[in-house]
């Protein structure tokens, strides 16, 4: 079949079937009968038959009359040993991306053989009805898995209470968790799961460090949510701002100067050089909303501040930060520099390379995986944190001569 021939209807519902199945979607071991899933499709019962048959050639269901289909238990034979790896990550357009970086390290564990990891999506379908979320993770771990690696979302209270609601469950089934790359979202909020990630506190000191010595200040940090990694991020820039007044004798006040990514009516002008600014990025520019006037905004106040040195939270909002100045005639590195975090792809194929503060994802697997052998070991131990140490990669919007 070219690739120009559309999908026939009755493979498209097998198909959502077979994911609404490995999603644990139904809490029973059976599903829809045919008229129903006629129904529900807007087909005919034929069109929803042949979709049933596929899944029973897979083995995944069972259709002792014709009327419905029975979920297959796996078997002693089917049975594999497995990690599983769930991301709670943010929805827009850079989720696909982001999820890559993360997995990578996993893809490259499970190549080099000895440990399997499968990947499926946050069950947000299934918040608030424990039942099936329980139902789902006794499915999981009948099928295999050992345990869980999980990546809380950052992106609102809302979505950090299902993530709560979700580990608390995985818990209860005495499933082993270990987070990746961050605590569940809040300021403060105490650890209660290993968690194997970066080093931001030094990233967020690197990166200041080098717009530092490269003289461009005053220099503005961009974060986005009550995340422990932002607030690390962000802890490493004053860390670093605290330190350069300190060594330079310098007495100037180490006051905030906080402004909302979108909106904000208490611009300062003239601050101190070594004055902190952090700007509150909004959450639009995470969604499918009109990211143009959110960048737009954002290099508003930037301009206004007299900010010769930008920290981005994330790759993705410096090159739009980037973009944005260059639509304005703005010269980077010359007028204002741009750094960002996580050596996402996009930011290094253009002509004016981001630079950024970079971290393997295979160290953090390894750690990650480490991590689950001795919780599995030790289930009541109190949870570890463990870190893992970066680099700066130094490209041409911060340097118009990168080595």
């Amino acid at each position: 079949m070219s690739n120009s021939e559309p999908i026939a209807k009755y493979v498209q519902i097998a198909e959502r079937l077979r994911q609404a199945i490995q999603s644990g979607v139904y809490a029973e071991d059976r599903l829809p009968s045919i008229r129903e899933l006629a129904k529900d499709y807007a087909v005919s019962v034929v069109t929803a038959s042949r979709a049933l048959q596929i899944l029973r050639d897979e083995g995944m269901i069972r259709t002792p009359s014709r009327s419905r289909g029975y979920l297959v238990p796996p078997t002693s034979e089917s049975l594999k040993s497995y990690w599983g790896i769930c991301l709670h990550s943010t929805p827009g357009p850079y989720q696909h991306a982001g999820d890559a970086v993360t997995l990578e390290g996993f893809h490259t564990l499970n190549q080099n053989g000895g440990e399997q990891f499968q990947h499926f999506p946050f069950p947000s379908q299934l918040q608030n009805k424990e039942r099936r979320v329980r139902y789902f993770l006794r499915q999981q771990i009948q099928q295999g898995m050992r345990g869980l690696f999980f990546l809380p979302s950052r992106i609102s209270e809302q979505a950090s209470e299902e993530d709560a609601h979700f580990l608390a469950i995985c818990r209860m089934e005495q499933l082993g968790v270990v987070l990746l790359e961050r605590n569940l979202r809040g300021a403060d909020r105490d650890l209660d799961y290993d968690l194997a990630g970066t080093d931001d506190l030094a990233g967020g000191r690197i990166c200041t460090q080098h717009l530092l010595d490269s003289q461009r200040y005053p220099i503005a940090f961009v974060i986005g949510s009550p995340s422990s990694s932002h607030h690390d991020r962000l802890s490493g820039y004053l860390h670093a701002l605290w330190l350069h007044q300190y060594s330079h004798g310098l007495q100037e006040r180490n006051d905030l100067s906080l402004a909302d990514g979108v909106a904000s009516n208490s611009i300062q002008a003239d601050l101190p050089p070594y004055r902190p600014i952090v700007l509150m990025q909004s959450n639009q520019i995470n969604q499918m909303g009109n990211t143009k006037e959110v960048y737009s905004s954002l290099v508003d106040e930037l301009l206004q501040l007299g900010v010769r040195g930008v920290i981005c939270y994330h790759d993705y909002i410096a090159v739009g930060v980037l973009m944005e100045l260059l639509r304005r005639g703005i010269r980077v590195p010359d007028e204002i520099a741009v750094v960002g975090f996580e050596n996402m792809e996009i930011g290094d194929i253009f002509s004016i390379g981001i630079t950024t503060f970079a971290v393997s994802s295979l160290e953090i697997a390894n750690h990650a995986l480490a991590l689950m052998k001795k919780r599995i070991q030790r289930p009541s131990s109190p949870p570890v944190k463990v870190l893992v140490p970066g680099r700066l990669i130094i490209r041409e919007s911060s340097c118009k001569n990168p080595k």
